[in-house]
């Protein structure tokens, strides 16, 4: 069952890497990039601790389960060519999976229209016997409507939704207000396999939650068998699936995601750290010179900024 909250202190403020390695250190890591690559360190209190009764279940202290014996592979070695996106993807084993994050104001190109699109999500992926089962889960950047109903063109908010791709479809959450997370918010986000093909999605906070679901997602388990999870930051493109991006001055800047969790279908809670991470599944698409990435928590704590142009400011 899907926790109510997940409420977790903490104040505002790599794919293998491309040619001309990040710069790193114990606290942060800045991958090069249009804004510069200058190396900010995050801010120096800890990340806020994950509450015992955050999620039901024994204290999240317990050792996680010994990670699966898989040959050696650099991160990103087998990622998805399509738009811009951060993606971290865990190992098998877990039924949910939870992140707060701090809003950002996208910046859309003018003159691509709705062929960019921006959306920070949860999700996981199914390896099946005749291919995979795919749910991406989270916030789309979407145009809204007013109290009358009326499409607002000039008014954009985060709204939440639900893709499946066995079987396919996009659930969304009604268009009206109280669904709608504006920039700035902080928002922490559930994922959960709820039962046997069964997938929901919670969204919390600025004084709003939601639920979407349950929905249909063919071979999700709660023994999380043959089962990723994930967490992404994306600046889509319109039918770039298997070829890549394509220049565009769209950005999506200071996207803070922190306190990741994951948990089991006893209810134990891991904060995601790096032996729970499928690294070659995890990247940054198509490589680290679209991006600027700061950490405090690697995986599990990052200011992440996506630039659709190497020109871009």
């Amino acid at each position: 069952m899907l926790a109510a909250g997940l409420a977790l202190g903490m104040g505002a403020g790599p794919s293998a890497p491309a040619a001309g390695a990040p710069a790193s250190t114990a606290d942060s890591l800045v991958m090069p990039g249009p804004a510069g690559g200058v190396l900010l360190p995050l801010p120096s209190p800890p990340v806020g601790s994950l509450p015992p009764d955050a999620l039901p279940g024994p204290d999240s202290g317990q050792a996680p389960p010994a990670p699966r014996s898989t040959p050696e592979e650099p991160e990103g070695a087998r990622c998805f060519v399509s738009g811009l996106y951060r993606r971290v993807l865990t190992k098998p084993g877990f039924s949910g999976i939870a992140l707060t994050v701090t809003l950002p104001q996208p910046v859309p190109d003018p003159t691509r229209g709705p062929a960019d699109g921006f959306h920070i999500y949860l999700g996981g992926q199914v390896t099946l016997a005749n291919g995979m089962s795919v749910v991406d889960a989270g916030l789309a950047w979407e145009i809204t409507r007013s109290a009358t109903g009326a499409l607002d063109p000039n008014r954009r908010a985060w709204r939440p939704f639900i893709r499946t791709s066995r079987p396919s479809g996009y659930v969304y959450a009604p268009a009206i207000p109280d669904y709608y997370w504006y920039p700035g918010d902080e928002v922490t986000l559930h994922f959960e396999v709820v039962g046997q093909d069964r997938v929901m999605l919670e969204v919390s906070g600025a004084g709003k939650r939601f639920l979407l679901g349950p929905v249909p997602a063919t071979g999700f388990n709660r023994q999380g068998a043959n089962q990723a999870l994930k967490w992404a930051v994306s600046l889509d493109q319109a039918g770039r699936e298997g070829m890549g991006p394509v220049p565009t001055r769209a950005r999506m800047e200071n996207v803070q995601v922190r306190d990741v969790a994951v948990w089991n279908a006893d209810g134990q809670l891991f904060p995601l750290t790096p032996n729970l991470v499928d690294k070659p599944l995890t990247c940054l698409m198509p490589d680290s010179a679209w991006f600027s990435v700061r950490f405090r928590e690697r995986y599990a704590h990052e200011l992440i900024s996506i630039y659709g142009s190497l020109d871009s400011p």
